[in-house]
């Protein structure tokens, strides 16, 4: 099942047909862009997934297209990136 298939099936949930038609109309892949612009990850990841990474070829490289995120988002990415908080979103964890 392709992603973009996987998310007309989710969205099929709460949605009726003729919204999942609109959210679909003229893709042939999913468009992977959102309100949180994907970065290449620099730490480090725990010992019981070292053997695991170095198994696999990941090789990201995110889309250069340009993404018009909306300045509500780039105000709460901002202050995230700055304060670690996010406002006006519900998290039910806390970063260990």
């Amino acid at each position: 099942m392709s992603e973009l298939e996987r998310a007309k099936s989710f969205n099929r949930l709460w949605h009726d047909d003729e919204w999942v038609k609109k959210f679909s109309a003229g893709k042939d892949e999913f468009d992977y862009v959102t309100k949180f612009p994907l970065k290449k990850f620099k730490g480090s990841h725990p010992a019981v997934m070292k053997e695991r990474i170095s198994n696999v070829n990941w090789n990201f490289i995110p889309h250069k297209k340009n993404i018009q995120i909306p300045f509500k988002y780039k105000l709460q990415n901002e202050l995230q990136a700055i304060t670690g908080w996010r406002p006006f979103e519900f998290t039910n964890y806390k970063v260990v």
